[in-house]
């Protein structure tokens, strides 16, 4: 293996690569609970993908009428991106509470 620069030769193949294009991308799934019975689901979702482009979002039941949002978020694997997410859906209106459900690294 020789290396020159940002370009690598390996078994006759070349990589060039920038640190940007190597950045790992994690999946953070949170779920999401309204500050009261009374929101309305379908706006509350609409408005969280107004914030947050590249978002999916699922609804569970819970019990007696109330719903939490699940939401599947793509993002870059950097310090303080979890938070800042949170923050973002939190200050939402009509969002009581945010769990951060799971946080895992995508190849």
């Amino acid at each position: 293996m020789q290396s020159f620069g940002n370009k690598v030769f390996l078994s006759k193949m070349w990589f060039c690569w920038t640190l940007g294009e190597f950045m790992a991308k994690v999946l953070l799934t949170l779920k999401i609970l309204p500050s009261d019975i009374n929101v309305n689901i379908k706006e509350l979702k609409e408005k969280i993908v107004k914030k947050i482009n590249s978002v999916s979002i699922e609804e569970e039941p819970i019990a007696f009428g109330l719903v939490a949002l699940i939401a599947s978020i793509l993002i870059e694997d950097k310090e303080g991106e979890v938070e800042r997410i949170e923050k973002i859906i939190k200050e939402v209106e009509g969002v009581g509470e945010v769990e951060v459900i799971e946080v895992t690294r995508t190849l």
